[in-house]
């Protein structure tokens, strides 16, 4: 190879660099617009450039008044305590080795977007150096299918117990959510793993929902039959995923703050309107309950949609992720219904028809006192 040859190799190699680390230098500007507990990662050659956000609270002995929010004299004492921390506890794996994190730059995110410096997310840029010698695509495809992140950095409050990320190499993407039970995931795992992997969240979405467990048992607490179920279930299942295809592929907007307390108020509508009915002793069609259903459905799905709706994925992975985590809410759903059935039918085999009328009678009253005090709470919340 002539020395002409290698001289412009190095130069274009020297280029590179200087372009990515450009690439990376313009990061901060984008990420000031990240949402809370959201982050990104991309793969760009031999390097991976992550922005998330990440609430004060999961860092310990940052937060010197104890107020929930950081100030920017806190932030520039604690600086190094905020690296360090954060370093430990996010890992890119290779081979179950770290990735060197290099670049590491930090800042605060006000929590309304104004100029005063009083944060409760802050912003994390890093540069992860996967290897210098993959520079070649098909190189970095077969690195990357080995490669597994970790995340165990988690805030106090209940709605911080969750962090999403949207990894992107060349036209893949990949949505990877974590939680103190689930802290490694694979980075770009197979077809078949990701299908697993929404379906999971979603059947943890259900399980996991204090609001639409309530619901779905207020729901189906007022006819027992298999036929009644199945037509109330199914108006449900419509409902909550109208909203979900109407927020992720026609970007409806979602506003979490309006949502979470509409939620809880489903619950105690659909209450109140089954002790009315049984006052009156006036008994409601199914096809109208299931309209009633129907609407409460469609407030529902906002909330499923809302961790969907932010993520940046392409056509292919929001059919995906739609897909499986909808897949995920219905086995959820499911379970639910046949464990409801199931225990209804022991009642019934065992003669104890008084506990099923008790049930029939006080569970309205106790949904209308719980959905009403997530109903407050989620307001004082915002």
């Amino acid at each position: 190879m002539s020395s002409s040859v290698i001289w412009w190799k190095s130069k274009f190699a020297l280029l590179h660099k200087v372009l990515l680390f450009g690439y990376f230098l313009t990061m901060p500007a984008y990420a000031h617009l990240m949402l809370a507990q959201k982050g990104t990662i991309n793969f760009v050659e031999e390097a991976a450039f992550m922005v998330v956000s990440v609430p004060v609270s999961a860092f310990r002995g940052i937060d010197d008044d104890d107020d929930g929010q950081l100030s920017r004299v806190e932030f520039d004492n604690h600086q190094l305590e905020i690296r360090t921390q954060f370093i430990s506890k996010v890992k890119l794996l290779s081979d179950e080795k770290s990735v060197p994190l290099q670049l590491l730059l930090v800042d605060i995110s006000p929590s309304d977007n104004s100029k005063v410096t009083i944060a409760n997310q802050i912003i994390v840029l890093g540069r992860f150096d996967i290897h210098s010698k993959l520079i070649d695509s098909d190189q970095m495809k077969n690195q990357s299918e080995k490669l597994k992140f970790e995340y165990s950095l988690f805030g106090i409050g209940s709605d911080e117990r969750q962090q999403d990320f949207t990894m992107t190499r060349n036209k893949e993407s990949q949505w990877i959510r974590f939680t103190p039970e689930q802290i490694i995931q694979e980075v770009m795992p197979s077809f078949w793993a990701i299908v697993l992997q929404h379906v999971k969240q979603g059947l943890a979405h259900v399980l996991q929902g204090i609001d639409h467990l309530l619901f779905l048992v207020l729901v189906l607490s007022v006819r027992f039959s298999i036929r009644a179920i199945a037509i109330v279930l199914s108006f449900f299942t419509v409902g909550h995923a109208i909203s979900m295809v109407a927020v992720v592929f026609f970007s409806f907007p979602v506003n979490p703050s309006a949502v979470e307390p509409a939620i809880a108020a489903t619950i105690v509508g659909i209450g109140l309107l089954d002790r009315l009915i049984e006052n009156r002793k006036v008994p409601m069609s199914l096809m109208t309950r299931s309209a009633i259903v129907f609407s409460c459905a469609l407030i529902h799905g906002l909330g499923f949609a809302s961790g969907l709706s932010v993520l940046n994925l392409d056509l292919t992975g929001k059919i995906i992720s739609l897909v499986c985590f909808n897949a995920g809410i219905e086995l959820g759903q499911l379970f639910v219904a046949f464990a409801f059935v199931s225990l209804l039918s022991h009642f019934q085999k065992s003669g104890a028809s008084r506990k099923i009328n008790f049930s029939v009678n006080y569970w309205p009253h106790f949904s209308i006192g719980l959905g009403s005090l997530l109903f407050v709470h989620r307001i004082f919340s915002i």
